[in-house]
Protein backbone atom coordinates (compact mmCIF):
# COMPACT_ATOMS: atom_id res chain seq x y z
CA UNK A 1 0.00 0.00 0.00
CA UNK A 2 2.54 2.23 0.79
CA UNK A 3 4.32 1.33 -2.47
CA UNK A 4 1.21 2.55 -4.38
CA UNK A 5 0.97 5.50 -2.25
CA UNK A 6 4.14 6.91 -3.04
CA UNK A 7 3.98 6.34 -6.91
CA UNK A 8 0.70 7.82 -7.07
CA UNK A 9 2.40 10.92 -4.81
CA UNK A 10 5.48 11.20 -7.42
CA UNK A 11 2.51 10.99 -10.47
CA UNK A 12 1.16 13.65 -9.16
CA UNK A 13 4.13 16.08 -8.89
CA UNK A 14 4.71 14.89 -12.88
CA UNK A 15 1.39 15.25 -13.75
CA UNK A 16 0.23 11.41 -14.92
CA UNK A 17 -2.11 11.46 -12.30
CA UNK A 18 -3.02 8.89 -10.11
CA UNK A 19 -5.70 6.58 -11.81
CA UNK A 20 -6.69 3.26 -11.70
CA UNK A 21 -8.52 1.35 -14.85
CA UNK A 22 -10.84 -1.75 -15.43
CA UNK A 23 -12.66 -2.95 -18.81
CA UNK A 24 -16.08 -1.79 -19.11
CA UNK A 25 -17.75 -2.21 -22.28
CA UNK A 26 -17.97 -1.86 -26.05
CA UNK A 27 -19.32 0.74 -27.61
CA UNK A 28 -20.20 -0.48 -30.81
CA UNK A 29 -21.23 2.56 -32.89
CA UNK A 30 -17.22 3.46 -32.99
CA UNK A 31 -16.19 -0.21 -32.53
CA UNK A 32 -13.82 0.29 -29.67
CA UNK A 33 -13.66 -1.00 -26.39
CA UNK A 34 -14.03 1.43 -23.30
CA UNK A 35 -12.81 1.28 -20.05
CA UNK A 36 -13.68 3.00 -16.76
CA UNK A 37 -11.04 5.47 -15.39
CA UNK A 38 -10.16 7.12 -12.11
CA UNK A 39 -8.10 9.99 -12.35
CA UNK A 40 -7.15 11.97 -9.51
CA UNK A 41 -3.93 14.92 -9.70
CA UNK A 42 -4.49 17.31 -7.72
CA UNK A 43 -6.61 17.30 -4.43
CA UNK A 44 -7.06 13.46 -3.36
CA UNK A 45 -9.22 11.79 -2.92
CA UNK A 46 -11.79 15.09 -2.71
CA UNK A 47 -11.54 15.44 -6.63
CA UNK A 48 -11.06 11.88 -7.90
CA UNK A 49 -13.17 11.33 -11.06
CA UNK A 50 -14.47 8.78 -12.86
CA UNK A 51 -14.65 8.49 -17.00
CA UNK A 52 -15.38 6.21 -19.38
CA UNK A 53 -12.76 6.40 -22.34
CA UNK A 54 -11.76 4.69 -25.24
CA UNK A 55 -8.94 2.20 -24.49
CA UNK A 56 -5.52 2.48 -27.13
CA UNK A 57 -6.29 6.15 -27.78
CA UNK A 58 -3.29 7.55 -26.56
CA UNK A 59 -3.58 11.41 -27.65
CA UNK A 60 -6.11 13.93 -28.48
CA UNK A 61 -5.18 13.80 -32.63
CA UNK A 62 -6.09 9.68 -32.04
CA UNK A 63 -9.40 10.89 -30.28
CA UNK A 64 -10.57 13.65 -32.86
CA UNK A 65 -9.81 10.72 -35.59
CA UNK A 66 -12.29 8.43 -33.95
CA UNK A 67 -14.97 11.07 -33.34
CA UNK A 68 -14.17 11.05 -29.58
CA UNK A 69 -13.65 14.16 -26.87
CA UNK A 70 -10.62 14.78 -25.32
CA UNK A 71 -10.80 14.46 -21.77
CA UNK A 72 -8.31 16.51 -19.96
CA UNK A 73 -6.73 17.00 -16.22
CA UNK A 74 -8.83 20.06 -14.72
CA UNK A 75 -5.71 21.20 -12.57
CA UNK A 76 -2.83 21.13 -14.97
CA UNK A 77 -4.31 20.49 -18.55
CA UNK A 78 -3.04 16.91 -19.19
CA UNK A 79 -4.46 13.79 -21.63
CA UNK A 80 -6.42 11.79 -19.26
CA UNK A 81 -8.08 9.74 -22.64
CA UNK A 82 -10.51 9.81 -25.01
CA UNK A 83 -14.47 9.17 -24.28
CA UNK A 84 -17.91 9.47 -25.88
CA UNK A 85 -17.83 13.02 -28.51
CA UNK A 86 -21.12 14.47 -26.04
CA UNK A 87 -20.88 14.75 -22.03
CA UNK A 88 -24.44 12.56 -21.56
CA UNK A 89 -23.95 11.06 -25.09
CA UNK A 90 -25.20 7.21 -24.74
CA UNK A 91 -22.73 4.56 -26.44
CA UNK A 92 -24.61 1.36 -27.64
CA UNK A 93 -22.40 -0.75 -25.24
CA UNK A 94 -22.13 -4.73 -24.98
CA UNK A 95 -20.85 -6.27 -22.23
Amino acid sequence: MKKILILCLISTFTLWGCGKVKTAANDKTRGLKLKEKTFCSDVCPENTRKFQVYENIKTPKDCQAVGGQTIRDAAWGGFIGCGPKKAGEAAEVEG
